[in-house]
């Protein structure tokens, strides 16, 4: 996992204006953070199990890609 998704999805789970721009403009979001390939993609896509090979905890990615915060 990058630093950049990392980032992010440290700021998916408690930034609330990332969490709202992101709900509202993933693709601008992303590409903010430097996200680029398949990390851009698992996440555009909200591919869970894709995002727990990449690195993420299977929590982590539901919280961040639910936006139920």
């Amino acid at each position: 996992m990058t630093q950049a998704l990392r980032h992010l999805i440290n700021d998916l789970q408690g930034n609330m204006e990332v969490i709202g721009l992101f709900l509202e403009r993933p693709n601008d979001v992303i590409e903010k953070y430097g996200i680029e390939g398949i990390e851009k993609e698992l996440l555009l896509t909200r591919n869970i199990e894709g995002l727990t090979q990449v690195g993420l905890t299977k929590k982590s990615a539901y919280v961040a890609m639910s936006g139920a915060h």
